[in-house]
């Protein structure tokens, strides 16, 4: 009974139960409230009075900023967005929205999970891409890399489909074609923090469009 290989084996299946535990099993589509909605069908400019987008850098400058291009939001480099609505830690949500590119080293965005505005406390949770046509799923603090999916392939200006559900501590992300139809999932850490945005951009224009924050 106290064989140290044991007592490990038993603390592993635990830490794998207690995570497992985080996120229910029996979670409807009607269980979720949707809270905010954004299709950013407004002239080109800043993003608007609903989102934040000077954000430190954590180095005495601030990050690049989204801004609206033909009704979506867009960037040629990683660019954030935080929406200005403070969360309840306490509650679970998801984040749903379409994003495209124009290149092929394109497809790069992030739902951000923010504490106090600080790139360096905040969690990411979507595609990594840049990488000729690819998106890995990631889930990760911003300043750790984390093991991520298998890349799929996407093509320049198809639209597809991304969603991110936060647990406690964990966050699955569902990427799906403009069908609806799922290419591929992951679930990895997460951290709900004061609130939400989105980072799109990598080469080219990457854009993202629908935003829909969604509680339970």
């Amino acid at each position: 009974p106290n064989d140290p290989l044991t007592m490990f084996s038993v603390l592993l299946i635990l830490t794998f139960a207690l995570a497992a535990s985080a996120a229910p099993l029996d979670v409807k589509d009607e269980d979720w409230v949707v809270i905010f909605f954004d299709d950013f069908e407004r002239p080109d400019g800043a993003a608007g009075p609903a989102w934040l987008t000077q954000l430190p850098d954590g180095q005495g400058g601030y990050l690049p900023a989204l801004d609206i291009v033909n009704q979506a939001l867009c960037a040629t480099t990683q660019s954030v967005a935080i929406l200005n609505r403070t969360l309840n830690a306490t509650r679970s949500y998801r984040v749903t929205y379409n994003f495209w590119a124009s290149e092929n080293e394109g497809f790069e965005t992030y739902t951000v999970s923010a504490t106090a505005f600080s790139a360096n406390s905040s969690f990411i949770a979507g595609c990594d891409g840049g990488w000729n046509q690819s998106c890995s799923l990631t889930a990760r603090p911003v300043t750790h890399q984390l093991p991520e999916s298998a890349p799929f392939s996407l093509k320049p200006h198809v639209q597809y489909t991304i969603q991110t559900t936060w647990f406690a501590d964990q966050t699955t992300i569902i990427l799906s074609d403009s069908t609806g139809a799922r290419l591929g999932s992951f679930s990895g850490p997460g951290s709900i923090g004061t609130n939400f945005g989105v980072l799109v951009g990598r080469r080219g224009l990457t854009c993202a469009t629908d935003f829909k924050l969604e509680q339970m």
